[in-house]
Parts: structure tokens; sequence; C-alpha cells
């Protein structure tokens, strides 16, 4: 290449060393997530199902009954005995969650494999976690799109702004502040996008 050429090329633009993803890769690793979670969710679904599909109490002779339902509702009664309860309260809770078969099959899946009692909707879980994936994304990626000077700086506020964001929301759920569930996890994302940055950096001077 002619070296005149180089010289009319604006020292702003030739010191740019990243290169943002493009939104294609933003809406495939959107894809991808959409169908981790769709499948958790059919998972879930399809767990939850097979064991409600199965014969209840009631349904066997005496002698299968008592070897299975009331083993089920000594694991039950184990189960919240360990949690504090005992004597009358114990029997209670026990009588008032086997009586639903429902609230039963719930109740041994979130205690034995620590699955979630309600079950969402596998699509709308996804298109959720599709839109939160996109929307967040790409908002790092405006400054580049709009051409602003400073794309970096902007794009790495905007980042640690989301992380932030995230974080505060996610305190509805939790027994932690907006502010200290905000500053946690932009604390954890900014690390890991930090380290991510790293390790593009490292892999550009090895890699020709």
């Amino acid at each position: 290449m002619n070296p005149s050429i180089i010289k009319t090329i604006p020292s702003q633009k030739r010191s740019v060393n990243f290169t943002p993803p493009r939104p294609k890769a933003i809406a495939f690793g959107g894809v991808l997530m959409t169908n981790s979670d769709v499948f958790e969710q059919r998972f879930h679904s399809s767990i939850f199902s097979r064991n409600f599909a199965r014969p209840g109490c009631g349904a066997f002779t005496p002698d299968v009954e008592q070897r299975n339902c009331q083993g089920e509702r000594e694991e039950v009664r184990q189960i919240y005995a360990g949690k504090g309860f005992s004597g009358s309260e114990l029997e209670y809770v026990v009588r008032l969650i086997t009586s639903d078969r429902r609230r039963w099959i719930a109740t041994m899946m979130a205690e034995e494999y620590g699955l979630p009692t309600e079950i969402r909707s596998a699509w709308i879980a996804g298109a959720a976690t599709f839109a939160a994936f996109l929307v967040c994304g790409l908002i790092p990626l405006l400054p580049y799109i709009l051409g602003a000077s400073q794309s970096f700086l902007f794009s790495a506020v905007l980042t640690g702004a989301i992380f932030f964001l995230i974080g505060s929301v996610k305190s509805r759920w939790s027994t932690d502040s907006w502010l200290s569930s905000g500053l946690t996890t932009f604390l954890i994302g900014g690390s890991a996008a930090a380290l991510a940055y790293l390790a593009g950096v490292i892999l550009k001077s090895v890699v020709p």
C-alpha cells in the first residue's frame, strides 16, 4: 500500500484496535440462549408430566398402597421435619400437602430435584430470553452503529450501566437492596467483560 495514502487516514481511525460484534452475532447468540431456555423448560415440564401420569395413591391394592404411598408420605414428613416442623404441626403439613396430588408432586419435584414448583411456558420463556439478550446485547453497540466518536469508551459505559440496571431489577426477587444487587452484578459482569477483552487482545497478538 502507498505510504502517502496511509498518511491521509485520520490517526483516530487507524488507532482503533477493537472490533465490536455484529448485530447478526448478537442475534445468533440470542437464538442459542433461547434454545437452551426452551429445552430446559420442556425438560422440567416432561418430568412433572411423567410423575403426574404415574398411578396415584388409591389406585393400588392395599399392600402396594402401604409400601408406596406411605413411603412417599414419610419422605414429605422427613423433609418438613428437617425444616423445623414437629408434632401436630408436622402432621398437619403432611396431610395438607398429600391431600392434593398436584401439590404433592410439585413439592417433591422442588424438594428432591430442585425444580420450580410452577412450570413456565417454554415458548414464553424462550421469547423473553431472546428479547432480553437482544436488547442488552445491542445497547453497547449503539455508539458504533451511530458512528459516535470515542465509541469504545461510550460502549464500555453503556455496558456497565446495563449490568447495574439488571442487578438493580434483580433485587426485586432477593433480599439485597437495589444498590447492593446492582453493584454486585456490575462488578461481576464488568470483570467478565474485562477478561473477555483481555483474552481478545492476547489472541490478537498471538494470531497473525
